[in-house]
């Protein structure tokens, strides 16, 4: 029986041996993925950081290329010379609007009006259909641009947006033609 206590307590020091590595191993594995842990989170942080840095340059470039876009347009307008040059104002508007994104885009014009003659002179570019000056009068006129100087002279946006089907669409068609104006 001696030798088998000997051989029990070797076997039980082996046996302990391993227990101690195993706890060690277990211990550095923790170790290792809270390490890992830890720099996932670092990254993590860093990631939202560099997403949120990210959206301020998109956000300034955006910006960037709207001022890039009005300077040119008012480079243009600076180097006006005569009342007709403001269809290049009109064609210049309407590139850069192309140029920030603005899609299926009609035209762009500029109304001068003459209050005293009842009257407004539209300066008109696009890109289908080219330019006109078109002198419109405000007597007899038609419910479209009526409407459209109403919205305008209201002072709540320099723009009008009006959408026209059927009836109203084909009255205003005729309008224009009647006017010497380029279809659509």
């Amino acid at each position: 029986q001696n030798g088998d206590y000997k051989e029990s307590l070797i076997n039980l020091e082996a046996h302990l041996q391993i227990e101690k590595e195993l706890h060690k191993n277990t211990v550095n594995q923790k170790i290792s993925n809270l390490e890992i842990s830890h720099k996932a989170e670092a990254i993590s942080q860093r990631n939202k950081e560099l997403t949120e840095l990210n959206e301020k340059i998109e956000k300034a470039n955006a910006e960037l290329k709207i001022e890039a876009s009005l300077e040119r347009v008012r480079t243009v307008a600076m180097s006006m010379k005569k009342p007709d040059d403001l269809l290049s104002i009109c064609n210049i508007l309407f590139t850069e609007l192309e140029v920030l994104g603005i899609e299926e885009l009609r035209n762009a014009m500029i109304n001068i009006y003459n209050d005293e003659k009842n009257t407004f002179l539209n300066y008109d570019f696009s890109a289908s259909l080219g330019q006109s000056i078109t002198l419109f009068s405000m007597i007899h006129s038609h419910p479209v641009p009526d409407y459209i100087t109403k919205q305008i002279r209201q002072g709540k946006s320099h723009f009008a947006e009006i959408a026209l089907t059927g009836d109203q669409l084909a009255d205003w068609i005729e309008f224009r033609e009647k006017n010497g104006e380029l279809p659509d």
